[in-house]
């Protein structure tokens, strides 16, 4: 009996054991290429099913699949991004790739994720570059992990930022113009609030987008180098050295605060310039309030919002039951920029150089340098992206690497970009192997407008890779704020002195990431 006990006993250690070598596959058969280099097997694939979907995942996959007819295919959504990390970070993963929207850096220190920097460097079909030469640069650097390889890679070329209801503006405001500066917002704003049946204004105060704005004012004012510099924790002393934050230096960036009094501004409820119920309305509902479907009762129209490129493909159906011209628009300008800029020295001067920096007028106001235009171009270009939160990896214990490996070489190709934009209307990967623009594709009016305002831009987001941010825990903000700003519960000062936590912590956070030494 104890024979048969200690037997029984070792059968469950070794099937333990098996599932953990196999990655608890639960029926995947592994893949790769045979001795003739063909593709064969399975590939699981799971992706979170938001506002894009996973259809086209799916039609890119049987593209793949008739490319490599002996190779099957699964794709699987979830809504839940954050229990399949889990499942990764425990090693009871049962899938080969993981389209996730969280950040998956830690599960790089942990080597939960394979090596896919031979990807970056696939030159595909048609291409002469390698892949991280066609990307954007800051995608690229995004992804690149601490050790120069790359373990993720974006899947969403998604860019968010503010948009307008022309159909509204064609009615009520047909000569309105978009403002240029963050000064003439207020005094668009303004006109609209004057009108009674339109709302200036529309967003979720339970669904926190605001950070789609927060974060590129606040870059426009601190730079590009100080704003990514946040990250890693270094700013600049008063001998302009780049030097590491010792006490918490870098999180009283001055652009922070800058940034988020414009927003106070335009989103506190007793300014009159939002929707009467931010408060309650989801990001559904209130997509749902701003394409003309009301909200409790109140149908009155908005003119602005804040929404990314998905817009049309996730509200398909209330577009269908009620046509709206929806376009994408550029950011505004920061007016406090001319803080840094010395030869710009108001509103005024600000709004003529930004026409300069768009191209509609071919000279600079008089007295302006060259080096300060340069500048608010920069800032002009600079726009909201979640693309480094949509990123996908291979599982470490997949038994399906190098087919997953092919998979998302395939994925970078035009033939995978093409068949992503024909399923969405025109929209693109990020991997600068199809241009439905070039291509004369047939795009409506909002994706014309998001690639018209988008054009040569630079993304700004929250970076991910630094150790300080995944290990230790710094964040461009410690908790949401949408609801809170909106019923003057706290106002732009209060939200940054809610960032105390980092001075407070400070120590800690670089010691937990690792960089103890720097102190």
């Amino acid at each position: 009996m104890k024979v048969k006990i200690k037997a029984l006993i070792l059968a469950l250690v070794l099937a333990v054991t098996a599932c953990g070598f196999a990655a608890c596959d639960r029926g995947n058969e592994g893949g790769g290429a045979d001795e003739y280099g063909n593709m064969r097997g399975s590939l699981n694939i799971m992706m979170f099913d938001g506002g894009y979907g996973i259809d086209f995942m799916k039609s890119i996959a049987a593209k793949y699949a008739k490319k490599n007819p002996r190779v099957k295919i699964k794709v699987s959504g979830t809504v839940t991004p954050s229990s399949e990390i889990a499942l990764i970070e425990s090693h009871t993963a049962s899938n080969d790739l993981y389209f996730m929207i969280d950040n998956m850096c830690k599960q790089v220190d942990l080597e939960n994720l394979l090596d896919i920097s031979e990807v970056y460097d696939y030159v595909g079909p048609e291409q002469e570059k390698p892949l991280k030469e066609r990307m954007n640069s800051a995608y690229v650097d995004a992804c690149r992990a601490n050790d120069g390889k790359f373990y993720l890679l974006p899947w969403s070329n998604s860019q968010e930022g503010l948009v307008y209801n022309k159909t509204v503006m064609d009615e009520y405001f047909p000569n309105l113009q978009l403002p240029r500066t963050t000064e003439e917002m207020f005094e668009t704003l303004d006109t609209v609030k004057a009108n009674s049946n339109v709302y200036a204004f529309c967003y979720s105060g339970k669904n926190d987008y605001l950070p789609y704005l927060f974060l590129p004012w606040w870059a426009q004012y601190e730079g590009l180098d100080a704003y990514w510099d946040y990250y890693e924790g270094y700013y600049r002393n008063e001998s302009g050295e780049r030097v590491f934050s010792k006490h918490a230096e870098v999180v009283d960036q001055a652009g922070r605060l800058k940034a988020l009094e414009v927003l106070e501004r335009l989103c506190k409820k007793s300014n009159g310039y939002q929707h009467r119920y931010t408060e309650d309305m989801d990001f559904m509902k209130m997509q749902l309030a701003f394409l003309g479907h009301g909200y409790n009762q109140d149908e009155k129209p908005s003119l602005f919002s804040i929404n990314g490129e998905w817009l049309e493909n996730e509200m398909d159906f209330a577009l269908e039951e009620k046509p709206q011209d929806i376009r994408f628009m550029k950011l505004p300008v920061l007016s406090a920029v001319i803080d840094k800029t010395p030869s710009i020295e108001d509103d005024a001067t600000l709004r003529a150089v930004v026409d300069y920096c768009d191209g509609v007028s071919a000279t600079l106001p008089d007295g302006v340098t060259a080096e300060d235009a340069a500048y608010i171009d920069s800032c002009r270009r600079m726009t909201s992206s979640v693309a480094q939160d949509h990123t996908v990896g291979v599982y470490s214990q997949s038994r399906a690497k190098e087919l997953a490996i092919d998979f998302l070489k395939f994925l970078t190709t035009k033939e995978a970009g093409e068949t992503y934009s024909n399923y969405f209307n025109g929209l693109t990967l990020p991997y600068g192997a199809y241009d439905s623009v070039t291509d004369d594709a047939s795009i409506t009016p909002f994706l014309k407008s998001r690639f018209e305002t988008k054009e040569n831009c630079i993304p700004i987001f929250q970076k991910r890779t630094p150790v300080l941010v995944y290990r230790g825990g710094l964040a461009a903000y410690r908790e949401k704020f949408g609801v809170k700003i909106f019923t003057g519960e706290l106002t732009a000062a209060q939200l940054v002195d809610k960032d105390n936590y980092f001075h407070d912590n400070w120590s800690q956070m670089v010691r937990q990431s690792g960089l103890g030494s720097l102190l």
